[in-house]
């Protein structure tokens, strides 16, 4: 598994540099002239588990 609570390790899978930290509390919207190119992605079953704490973070989960 690529991560460890809401860490996100280095993997080949995740083109990541190095360790980066998700955080579902600090949500904010951007406008998309403001955002860069993608440094890096989280595979399927590691973002469902962040999709998951940010439900529960935002208390919409089922």
């Amino acid at each position: 598994m690529a991560h460890r609570g809401d860490l996100v390790t280095v993997a080949p899978a995740n083109g990541l540099r190095k360790t980066s930290q998700v955080m579902v509390d600090k949500v904010m919207t951007l406008p998309r002239d403001k955002l860069g190119p993608p440094f890096g992605r989280l595979e399927a079953d590691t973002m469902l588990q962040m999709e998951r704490c940010l439900a529960l973070f935002l208390g919409i989960a089922r």
